[in-house]
């Protein structure tokens, strides 16, 4: 450590990841699904192991700012994208956690298969969804109430 190099606060260290990684981290995941390239695919893009990207997308190794660009660069997304869900408090998160909705792969088909709704009869798919949601909440859930 140099006379210039800023103090340590007690307990933090840099590289430690933390939350905020881990919403980073699944955005990444959702644009990549979304644009369905392969976790090998951007792994080769940016230049690391399909390992290493996995660590990124599950928050567990902190994305470096320069990596972060060449990953948005490729996404073909401004990198602030990764930055919207950390504006968000926790209580907004819980809401509706869309990131981690779209690493369902059964979201995205469902996404792709809304846009293929002509625009006039995409509130009347919205109103089904909104019904089945209320039926699925009134049911047991699984294992409940079955033989």
């Amino acid at each position: 450590m140099n006379a210039h190099d800023p103090l340590p606060l007690p307990g933090a260290s840099p590289k430690q990841p933390k939350g905020n990684d881990r919403l980073i981290g699944r955005r990444i995941v959702a644009l990549r699904t979304a644009r369905r390239v392969t976790q090998v695919a951007l792994a080769k893009a940016i230049g690391v192991t399909p390992a290493q990207l996995y660590k990124y997308e599950a928050g567990k190794n902190r994305v470096g700012a320069a990596r972060l660009r060449e990953i948005a660069a490729f996404l073909g997304v401004p990198v602030s994208t990764f930055y919207e869900a950390l504006n968000e408090t926790p209580d907004e998160r819980e809401l509706v956690d869309i990131d981690a909705l779209l690493l369902e792969p059964v979201a995205i088909d469902a996404l792709r298969a809304f846009a293929a709704i002509d625009p006039a009869d995409r509130a009347h798919a919205v109103t089904l969804l909104c019904m089945l949601a209320r039926h699925s909440r009134a049911r047991p859930s699984h294992g409940e109430g079955h033989a």
